[in-house]
């Protein structure tokens, strides 16, 4: 927590930082969620930085706070792909009006 605190501390009056929540900027509703599949139940073994993995019934529940409408989605998994969150694609799918754009990172080898 003093970690995060600091962190947090330290940004800049103008930066946002969305830890699973929202802000509006120039009218573009815009959502980042930095939430992970927990390695411990794909590859049953624990990593050093596995600050954001958090266990399927948890992300669950977090996918399910995704509001409708955004313009812009930030997730650090991607919703397919290697290093997929499936939990994240459902919801996605369930979505009625879905995400305009999204952008996702943990893909290391790829680019774009």
């Amino acid at each position: 927590a003093i970690v995060r605190e600091n962190f947090l501390a330290s940004l800049k009056p103008h930066v946002t930082y969305l830890q699973h929540s929202g802000a509006e900027y120039r009218g573009l509703r815009i959502w980042g969620s930095p939430y992970l599949v927990d390695r411990r139940e794909t590859l049953k073994k624990r990593f050093l930085s596995n600050a954001f993995e958090v266990p399927a019934a948890r992300r669950r529940a977090f996918w399910a706070e995704l509001p409708e409408h955004l313009d812009v989605l930030l997730t650090h998994a991607p919703p397919c792909g290697p290093y997929s969150d499936p939990l994240l694609a459902e919801r996605i799918e369930q979505l009625r009006h879905p995400p305009l754009v999204h952008c996702m990172g943990h893909c290391h080898g790829d680019i774009g």
